[in-house]
């Protein structure tokens, strides 16, 4: 039960993060929302584990699952999160959403071969069903003139992005997984891994550009990047903690159901900027009837 409340806490807190890293968007890049989301997430993190007392039982997790998170960090915090923030960026949230819920179809065929769960044949619909749904969005917008708001260019820069995205986050929830199966220690191994890619960040951008260009926590985008960070650090600790409580095959189609929470959020915050017609609500409702299916 536990996890499954984490789990739907944590896509809460997703759809309210992608709502605000698409608003800051509107006036930074996707490079100045990744280094703020991550450096700003470390310190957070550090505090939940040490008010919780996880801090202190490191000596539970073995060295090898160390080595796990760590990868995990990377994989999902630096190259999965800029490939969401991209395609964010290009196709909106509205849109890029019901493409990143293909990382579910990763998640569950590595759950599978990997940890050894087992689907339904109504699991196995509802899988089908989450990737319809980022086809009927996949049209391009036009106006009434017929010419399309987006180039064709873009529209397969963002789908490529989002693909990408799907790809790394749906491999990760496995190997958190797999790294913290039963220990309920989700705050710690967040920490870890969220270590794991601010050391490597930091690395970059001492070699490529100037830190505190990289940053930019200036003018309007500043403000939006820091209420990202602080979502998104509240959605990673709840998805560690559901991982550390719950099957692969339980904790992610739930949290893909949370789609409602997407349209929700950028209806408030981004109304003027998102798509919202007929199509792409229909999208994201046949991706949330397909990740319900997955759980019953």
């Amino acid at each position: 039960m536990l996890g499954i409340i984490y789990a739907i806490i944590a896509s809460a807190f997703f759809a309210l993060n992608g709502a605000t890293v698409r608003r800051g968007m509107v006036y930074g890049s996707a490079w100045h929302a990744l280094n703020v989301s991550i450096l700003g997430g470390i310190p957070l993190f550090l505090l939940a584990s040490l008010l919780t007392g996880e801090l202190f039982l490191y000596k539970s997790i073995g060295l090898s699952n160390y080595g796990t998170l760590v990868l995990a960090g990377l994989l999902h915090f630096l190259i999965g999160r800029y490939a969401s923030f991209k395609a964010i960026s290009i196709l909106g949230q509205t849109k890029a959403q019901p493409l990143s819920a293909t990382a579910l179809l990763f998640s569950i065929i590595l759950a599978m071969l990997w940890l050894d769960e087992s689907i339904t044949w109504i699991m196995a619909v509802g899988i089908a069903l989450l990737l319809i749904g980022p086809l009927i969005i996949a049209k391009p917008i036009s106006t009434k003139n017929d010419t399309p708001v987006l180039l064709t260019e873009n529209l397969i820069l963002g789908y490529a992005w989002g693909l990408l995205n799907a790809f790394c986050w749906g491999i990760t929830p496995v190997i958190i997984r797999h790294a913290l199966e039963d220990t309920g220690l989700g705050i710690l191994g967040g920490t870890i891994s969220y270590m794991a890619a601010g050391f490597v960040l930091i690395i970059l951008m001492v070699i490529r550009i100037n830190p505190s260009i990289a940053i930019q926590l200036k003018g309007r985008s500043g403000r939006w990047f820091i209420a990202g960070a602080v979502t998104v650090f509240a959605a990673q600790m709840f998805r560690f903690l559901a991982l550390s409580n719950a099957p692969v095959s339980l904790v992610m189609p739930l949290m893909r159901a949370g789609a409602v929470f997407v349209v929700l959020f950028a209806f408030i915050i981004n109304r003027e900027y998102e798509s919202f017609e007929n199509r792409v609500l229909l999208g994201i409702t046949v991706s949330i009837i397909g990740a319900l299916a997955m759980v019953l």
